[in-house]
C-alpha cells in the first residue's frame, strides 16, 4: 500500500489524447447524461417509459463510448495470468487445497477438485492481508478525494470500484497478480442494448435493471466532472484512463464479486478476494465463515466432491433479480425468488374512493408492484389483500373499514366459508393474471433467436423461463386449500 500522495503509474500512456474540441464534445454529452440520469421516474412509471427511458440514456453513452474508443484500459491474457495468480497467492499466504482454475464453456472460469474432497473439509482460506478492501482506497491517492466527497465516504462499494481501477493502473500495484487476472467480458444488463430491455418489458425485472444503469450512467458522470475538476487529479493515472467503458468493468467487477466481511465491531467492510471469487455457485448450505481472530475467510465443502468434479459454493439466499442484474445468471425454482405483480384498480369502478382508501390504509398503493413468491404458498399478504379489494363489492368494503383489524379480515377470506363467493373471484382473477403473466413472458422468450450465439440473449432468455415457472407454479397452487403466506 502506498502512502496518499504516492502515485504509481503503468508504463506508458493511453492509446488516445483527446483534442480540446472533441474533450468539448464529450463534457456536454457527459452533462446530458447526468442530466438525464438523475430524473427518475415515479414508481408506478410504465414498462413503456422504462425502455425509453434506456433508450434515451444509452443513445447518450453509446456517444460518450464513441469519442472514449482509444483509450483503453491494459488488457492482459487471462490464462497466463491465473498462472501468476496463483504463484502471488502462495506467497500471500492463501491457501488453496486441492482445486485448480479451470474454464468451463458456460461459466468461464471455475475451480476444479484435483483430488476428492470431503464434506466439511477446508477447500480455501484467504486472509484479509491478501484481499483488496475498500479500506484500502484511502491508502492510494484517491484518499484525498475520499476525505472530500460525500459519496465516496458513504458508498464502500464505489469506493471499491474505483480502489479497482487504481490498483490496475498501477505497474507497482501490492495486487497486480489478482487485478490483472480479472476478466475483461462480463454479461449483465450494463452491456444490455435497447433490443435486450425491450424483451425485459413484461418482466419483473426490467425496472430494476434499468434503475442499475441508470445509476452507473450518473456515477460515471459524476466522477468525469469531479476528476477533471481537481487541480491534484491532473497527474493521476486514474484520470488519463476514466471512461464510461472503464468505469462499466470496475463496476461489474465489485457487483460480480464483492464479499462483506465482519473483520472488526461495526460495520462490515467490504472486499474482493482472491481466488474465492472463481467459485462458482451451487444451491446448497452455507459453507463458509469469516474467523476473526485469525482475521481470515474459510470455505468449506458443503458436500463431498470427486476428483475432476467442479468445485462450487452457495452464494447466499439471494432472489433471482438480484443475481440476474449483478452476477449475470439466475437459478431455475430458486427457493429466494419473488416476481412482481400489479393490481391496478379500473377507473370506472363506482367504489374506487373506498377501494383506494382501503389500500392505504393498509399502506398499499393503488397499482403498487406486490411481490409473488416462490414456493406452497406464494401470495404475500399484501398482494392478497390488494386482490380481494379489487374484487370485493360494496357491503364487504364497508365491512373491511369498520373492521379493528382489516389485514385479519381480508386474510379470513382465504378460509371463511361466509366468504367462499368473494374468495372464488379472487382465485379466478389471480388464476387469469398469473397465466397471462405466464403466457407474455413465454412471448417474449419465443422472440429472442433460438440460434443465437449471443450472451445476452442466453441470460434474458433463462430469467424469462424462470418467471414464467414462477408464475405457472404460482397459478397452480391457487387451486390448494391455502396458499397466502403468513
Amino acid at each position: 500500500m502506498g502512502k496518499n500522495k504516492k502515485i504509481n503509474k503503468l508504463k506508458g500512456t493511453p492509446k488516445a489524447k483527446l483534442s480540446p474540441a472533441v474533450q468539448s464534445d464529450l463534457t456536454h454529452l457527459v452533462d446530458k447524461l447526468i442530466k438525464k440520469c438523475t430524473k427518475v421516474p415515479g414508481p408506478a412509471s410504465s414498462s413503456k417509459q422504462e425502455c425509453q427511458d434506456f433508450e434515451e440514456i444509452y443513445n447518450i453513452v453509446e456517444q460518450i463510448r464513441t469519442i472514449e474508443k482509444d483509450i483503453i484500459l491494459p488488457h492482459y491474457a487471462r490464462e497466463e495470468q491465473l498462472k501468476d495468480l496463483f504463484k502471488w497467492a502462495e506467497k500471500k499466504n492463501i491457501k488453496v487445497r486441492k482445486l485448480a482454475a479451470t474454464k468451463y464453456e458456460d461459466e468461464g472460469y471455475g475451480l476444479t477438485c484435483r483430488e476428492p474432497l470431503d464434506e466439511g473439509e477446508v477447500a480455501l482460506e484467504v486472509p484479509l492481508s491478501a484481499m483488496l478492501t475498500e479500506k484500502d482506497a484511502s491508502n492510494t491517492y484517491l484518499g484525498t478525494l475520499i476525505r472530500r466527497d460525500p459519496m465516496l465516504q458513504e458508498m464502500g462499494n464505489v469506493r471499491l470500484a474505483l480502489h479497482l481501477l487504481v490498483e490496475l493502473l498501477n505497474d507497482d500495484s501490492e495486487w497486480r497478480p489478482y487485478v490483472r487476472s480479472l476478466p475483461r467480458q462480463h454479461v449483465s444488463p450494463l452491456y444490455f442494448t435497447p433490443r435486450h430491455i425491450q424483451t425485459l418489458k413484461n418482466s419483473s425485472l426490467l425496472g430494476s435493471c434499468v434503475k442499475h444503469y441508470r445509476n452507473i450512467g450518473r456515477q460515471y458522470a459524476y466522477f468525469y466532472r469531479l476528476l477533471r475538476s481537481l487541480p491534484e487529479a491532473r497527474d493521476w493515472p486514474l484520470k488519463e484512463y476514466f471512461t464510461y467503458d472503464a468505469y462499466r468493468w470496475s463496476v461489474s467487477c465489485v457487483c460480480s464479486r464483492v464479499n462483506s466481511v465482519p473483520v472488526a465491531e461495526g460495520a462490515p467492510v467490504l472486499v474482493l478476494v482472491p481466488l474465492w471469487d472463481l467459485v462458482n455457485h451451487r444451491p446448497g448450505k452455507m459453507s463458509t465463515d469469516f474467523v476473526r481472530e485469525e482475521g481470515k475467510l474459510v470455505c468449506y465443502a458443503n458436500r463431498h466432491f470427486a476428483a475432476g468434479e467442479q468445485f462450487s459454493m452457495h452464494y447466499g439466499h439471494r432472489d433471482n433479480a438480484e443475481l440476474f442484474r449483478l452476477s449475470g445468471f439466475v437459478v431455475p425454482d430458486n427457493p429466494n425468488d419473488y416476481a412482481l405483480v400489479r393490481c391496478p384498480l379500473s377507473t370506472s369502478d363506482a367504489d374506487l374512493a373506498a377501494k383506494v382508501a382501503l389500500l392505504e390504509a393498509l399502506g398499499v398503493r393503488d397499482g403498487e408492484a406486490l411481490r409473488l413468491l416462490w414456493g406452497d404458498r406464494p401470495v404475500t399478504a399484501p398482494l392478497w389483500a390488494a386482490a380481494v379489494i379489487y374484487c370485493a363489492k360494496s357491503d364487504f368494503l364497508e365491512e373491511v373499514r369498520r373492521s379493528q383489524s382489516p389485514a385479519a379480515l381480508l386474510l379470513e377470506v382465504q378460509d371463511d366459508p361466509r366468504l367462499a363467493e368473494l374468495r372464488a373471484a379472487v382465485v379466478k382473477f389471480l388464476t387469469v393474471k398469473f397465466d397471462l403473466q405466464e403466457r407474455l413472458l413465454g412471448r417474449d422468450t419465443a422472440s429472442v433467436p433460438a440460434d443465437s450465439d449471443d450472451a445476452r440473449d442466453k441470460l434474458v432468455v433463462s430469467a424469462l423461463q424462470a418467471e414464467a415457472r414462477l408464475f405457472s407454479s404460482a397459478r397452480q397452487s391457487l387451486a390448494s386449500s391455502a396458499f397466502v403466506s403468513s
